[in-house]
């Protein structure tokens, strides 16, 4: 049997999917409560797997897969204390284009990153993801990803052991060897919008009441947690995510990708060879600047997709597949493989239209293989398609944030 994980911020005021379903391992029970050729530029994606990782530029970083699991794409990322050489290389962050800012396990870190504070209490956050949500206090940090320069944000340390307010149900994100998640998507802009309070260092009580954080664009506190690439002084437009070509198969370790920053902005990150699709700052799905219209194999009228390397799979609501037996959460297509259709619209009228295989689970489980195009399971919702990592596959996908001179939307 294997389990899977959903993260997802549907249920609050802004959308983020981050669903991370992993596989289990031989004597591994329970669900998992975290969380969601290669190269920069337009065109496409890598090849297929490679032998060791690819060069990178100064303006990206190198993304693999996480071995033993499934579709899981991390990346390092180093943390100073601020004005410091006290620093901390964490691998095995996920790389999330459905979330926003930088959270970390506590159980990872072991330098001693200064808290946030107001009026001389402590400040937690909890950001909420569908399987439970990561709580712990907000520290600043000078964030390095790869060779660009160090930033100064503030990022959340999670830990699911301190006592939470009531409306917050924290897990932990260790599990199966992920560090922490580096959310560099939507909903698109710089801070993250979670929900503040001030407590003491042992944490919230259940009655706390949260702060204000009524608008998301202002960097003044409390929205702080940030989106690292958003501050960066150049290459701060948005991000091009390449991933390795893997066959219905499925590709063993190791598969790669590449995390290119900027838009425009270098000779490795232009939009060559891709289409954008705007998103609509107002949408049948009643989200802002989160998604672009999806019309899917099964799916309702009027339904949204959105595009989110966080989800480990392909994520629908239809009744076209049964699941993989009783409490499963994966679709087994009989026969196997089945085909789904998905059309993609942009709020600036751009379509493109895709035929997607999805593969039972049951021969999946069956092998070792780490990455999986054709990987599938449930939305709670027949209205949303969530094009989880499978889609990146072979292809650059490019994430443009909502700047003053640029609405935000999704390349590929």
């Amino acid at each position: 049997m294997t389990k899977r994980l959903l993260a997802d911020e549907t249920e609050r005021q802004l959308f983020g999917l981050f669903r991370l379903y992993r596989r289990v391992l031989p004597g591994v029970l329970g669900l998992l409560l975290i969380l969601s050729g290669c190269g920069g530029g337009g065109g496409g994606g890598g090849g297929g797997s490679s032998s060791g990782p690819p060069a990178v530029y100064a303006n990206q970083v190198v993304v693999s897969l996480l071995s033993g699991e499934w579709n899981i794409p991390t990346v390092s990322v180093t943390l100073c204390v601020p004005g410091s050489s006290t620093c901390q290389t964490i691998d095995n962050i996920l790389l999330d284009t459905g979330s926003v800012g930088l959270r970390i396990s506590h159980s990872v870190l072991t330098i001693p990153l200064p808290a946030v504070t107001d009026r001389g209490s402590d400040v937690y956050e909890c950001y909420k993801f569908g399987s439970g949500d990561t709580f712990g206090s907000v520290s600043s940090a000078d964030v390095t990803l790869g060779s660009e320069p160090a930033v100064a944000v503030d990022v959340q340390i999670s830990n699911h052991t301190l006592s939470s307010p009531s409306s917050c149900s924290p897990s932990t994100i260790t599990t199966a060897g992920v560090n922490g998640i580096l959310g560099v998507g939507y909903p698109f802009a710089q801070y993250d919008a979670g929900t503040y309070y001030t407590c003491p260092s042992s944490g919230c009580p259940s009655t706390t009441s949260s702060l204000s954080c009524s608008n998301s664009t202002n960097g003044s506190f409390p929205c702080q947690v940030a989106n690292p690439v958003f501050s960066f002084p150049s290459d701060n437009n948005g991000v091009l995510l390449a991933m390795d070509s893997v066959s219905a198969s499925g590709a063993a370790s190791p598969v790669y990708g590449v995390l290119t920053f900027g838009i425009g902005t270098q000779s490795d990150n232009s939009l060559s060879g891709l289409t954008t699709y705007t998103v609509s700052s107002s949408n049948t799905c009643g989200s802002s600047y989160s998604y672009i219209d999806a019309s899917f194999t099964g799916g309702a009228s009027g339904s949204c997709g959105f595009l989110d390397s966080g989800s480990n799979g392909l994520f629908f609501g239809t009744g076209a597949f049964p699941l993989c037996g009783s409490g499963n959460s994966w679709y087994c297509p009989s026969p196997s493989p089945g085909t789904i259709s998905l059309t993609l619209t942009g709020a600036n009228g751009n379509q493109r239209s895709f035929s997607l295989s999805i593969l039972s689970e049951n021969t999946i489980s069956m092998s070792n293989d780490i990455g999986w195009n054709d990987l599938a399971g449930p939305y709670s919702s027949n209205r949303t398609f969530d094009a989880g990592l499978p889609f990146f596959f072979g292809r650059t996908v490019a994430v443009g944030y909502q700047t003053g001179g640029q609405t935000p939307f999704w390349a590929f």
